[in-house]
């Protein structure tokens, strides 16, 4: 499956589209080697968007998806994520985390002079 996702991330770059790489990278070796093909066929700009959710919230809402992923499954994923959530040493230019409820929570981005990084408050009425 990576080596097709690979293969098309490699074509859609190099003819000069925007490439949405929708996947849940749980492991921190996936996501350097995601990034790092990414840059090598060519992109500009390296985004990542990460939603902070609990591990409740992921099941109940795998449990309602038309392909559901087995238990034991969104369990290691979660664990894997919190233990390396993504992070701008990565090589992202820049990290948009979401909550459960995809209300921004940080973002952090990439300038000339250093990372900044904002926190947002959020009230859920």
């Amino acid at each position: 499956m990576w080596e097709e996702s690979y293969h098309l991330l490699e074509k859609y770059l190099k003819e000069g589209n925007t490439v949405v790489f929708d996947a849940t990278f749980a492991k921190l070796s996936t996501r350097e080697k995601c990034i790092s093909l990414a840059h090598k066929f060519g992109a500009d700009k390296i985004q990542g968007i990460y939603i902070d959710s609990s591990m409740e919230i992921a099941k109940d809402r795998n449990s309602n998806r038309e392909r559901v992923v087995p238990e034991h499954i969104i369990e290691s994923m979660h664990k894997n994520l919190n233990l390396n959530p993504p992070e701008m040493q990565e090589g992202f230019d820049s990290i948009f985390t979401l909550d459960e409820y995809h209300q921004f929570i940080k973002t952090e981005l990439k300038t000339k002079e250093k990372n900044k990084e904002k926190e947002f408050k959020i009230k859920i009425k």
